[in-house]
């Protein structure tokens, strides 16, 4: 990524709606725990909502699984 003219590292969280694959991306300057709870706010405000189906990969095959989620 390039800010003003120098070259920086950045850590981008991406998250991706079920049924539609609608996607959203936001950058972060460096990846923290503080990173994953800001970005699902940021897509939480930006799908409006939760959502009441999400995959979440799995890190040790790379492969997606389904958790049902209640919305509140």
């Amino acid at each position: 990524m390039d800010i003003d003219g120098v070259t920086t590292m950045a850590k981008v969280a991406h998250m991706r709606l079920c049924h539609s694959r609608m996607p959203f991306l936001r950058a972060y300057p460096r990846e923290a725990q503080e990173m994953v709870f800001d970005a699902h706010e940021k897509a939480f405000q930006f799908f409006k909502g939760a959502c009441q189906r999400r995959s979440m990969p799995c890190s040790s095959t790379r492969s997606g699984r389904s958790i049902a989620a209640s919305c509140s």
